[in-house]
């Protein structure tokens, strides 16, 4: 029933899909700006943040006052939500240099420091206005660089969050929102500008504003996740087709599973280290390989495996979740191959960015071995296999590539997802034998000379028994066994 519901609200949510935007990245931290805002009122707290806001025009917000503390209620809760991410985030060790954002000692106003031309102060400054919210086009937030001083930012979030093109409307849809822009704030101290590396800035930010906020959800809509789970084999460093907003979930896998003191300390590191690396996967890949003994790929591979599994189950009570919100995730889903023979071709290109994932549909009544050709598994490559069943969630596994000895039954897809670290172009082949015939010692469902090969080499090099290769049940691998498969070969139309 939850992935019925989850797939329902998918086909409402592709009408904005193409032109929805959590804080439009490239147009917000890659772009300066000269000016702020000019707003009628403006509300500080604690001397950290200033809402901007007005009461009149195209951007008033609603001026309701439940509380009669002469601030409307809205900028109240702004000011909260952002001194809540504020805490949170610092909690966890990350810097907050560019966060004040301007010199009140300076008293000349047309010195371009002076606190004038920031906001009126140097608290961080929070702008309230009517953003873009069509069924064409919506945007929740923007975070702008400000070209009077490297490094410093403002925020524009939008005035109500009322609109029905916003994914998630209100308080809520306000509250990450902040969460959200205000990471993108505290990354400029390590790294001011994210140029090609859009998808880490919103990776961190969309995990950020879960973790801060964590019963609103907004960002496992799959108007912001298809863009992987609908196709897993995109370059994630590729803008033109991944925004970063998918990631969040792989951001919680790593702080989850890999980094096993469950602190959030994992993305703190990485972001420590593209201080002073290239780019943002190799400050990750850096990480991984340091602290972790691991690599993206490995850590991407499993990730995505485990995503096939979203919205199937009820709880976290199975294997295959790594965080609590996959219950309610859209699964990754890709077109399957649905006639093809036993023994299958596969031709994959790498890049070192990007994996490669395919599948095939199943008699779920078949009973099957699983084999691939050797030059895939002595190659560099790396993977699983995911055996899935969705009639029957009791029955599903994930396997290493290369880790599948035994016969499967009752499953009705199976899934390979592949990566490799370098560029790399191979040609491989997927087999599966409804019946592993005897002599089959390549196990690719067709006997011949190489199968006999294969023997040869392995009795010349024999060290322990092994049944696949003892064709006359003598309990001895040997020249017999030999004879015998050729008698087999022979007869093989």
């Amino acid at each position: 029933m939850i992935l019925i519901i989850i797939r329902l609200l998918f086909i409402v949510s592709l009408l904005t899909a193409a032109n929805s935007h959590r804080c439009n990245l490239t147009e917000g931290l890659s772009k300066t700006r000269s000016y702020r805002p000019i707003q009628q009122y403006s509300f500080t707290q604690n001397g950290r943040f200033t809402v901007h806001y007005d009461l009149e025009g195209l951007h008033a917000i609603e001026d309701i006052d439940q509380d009669i503390t002469g601030i409307p209620d809205y900028i109240e809760q702004v000011i909260n939500a952002a001194n809540t991410s504020y805490d949170f985030i610092v909690s966890l060790g990350y810097d907050d240099l560019y966060i004040s954002d301007c010199d009140e000692n300076i008293l000349d106003t047309d010195n371009p420091l002076h606190c004038i031309h920031f906001g009126g102060d140097s608290s961080y400054d929070i702008y309230i206005k009517d953003l873009a919210s069509t069924s064409n086009y919506v945007k929740y937030g923007e975070n702008f660089l400000d070209n009077n001083f490297e490094g410093t930012s403002f925020i524009e979030i939008d005035n109500g969050f009322t609109e029905d093109a916003y994914h998630t409307n209100g308080e809520d849809a306000m509250k990450v929102t902040i969460a959200h822009e205000f990471f993108h704030a505290i990354q400029r101290s390590y790294r001011i500008d994210p140029a090609d590396d859009v998808f880490f800035y919103e990776m961190s930010s969309v995990w950020m504003e879960d973790l801060i906020f964590p019963d609103v959800n907004d960002y496992i809509n799959e108007v912001w996740t298809d863009e992987l789970f609908d196709n897993p084999n995109v370059d994630i460093t590729d803008y033109t087709t991944v925004k970063g907003y998918s990631l969040g979930l792989y951001a919680h896998y790593l702080s989850s599973v890999i980094d096993s003191d469950q602190d959030h300390s994992i993305i703190l590191e990485m972001w420590q280290k593209f201080r002073s690396e290239s780019s943002a996967l190799t400050a990750i890949n850096s990480v991984l390989e340091s602290n972790y003994g691991l690599d993206f790929t490995r850590t991407f591979v499993d990730f995505c495996s485990l995503n096939f599994f979203n919205g199937y189950y009820s709880d976290e009570q199975n294997e295959f979740y790594y965080h609590a919100d996959q219950v309610y995730a859209q699964p990754i889903t890709i077109p399957v191959m649905t006639d093809f023979e036993p023994n299958v071709s596969i031709d994959k290109s790498f890049s070192g960015e990007n994996l490669n994932v395919f599948g095939f549909d199943l008699d779920p009544n078949l009973i099957f071995d699983i084999g691939v050709s050797d030059n895939l598994l002595n190659s560099d490559i790396m993977g699983n296999i995911v055996l899935f069943s969705q009639s029957n969630l009791e029955n599903q596994e994930v396997l290493s590539l290369g880790n599948f000895d035994e016969q499967y039954t009752n499953f009705e897809s199976i899934y390979f997802i592949l990566g490799s670290e370098l560029p790399t172009d191979i040609a491989f082949n997927v087999f599966f034998c409804d019946e592993q015939a005897g002599g089959d010692v390549i196990q690719d469902c067709i006997i011949n000379v190489l199968d006999y090969i294969k023997m040869v080499d392995f009795i010349l090099q024999f060290e322990t028994y092994n049944p696949l290769y003892d064709l006359n049940d003598d309990n001895e691998c040997n020249v017999l066994d030999t004879i015998e498969l050729v008698s087999q070969i022979m007869e093989t139309p």
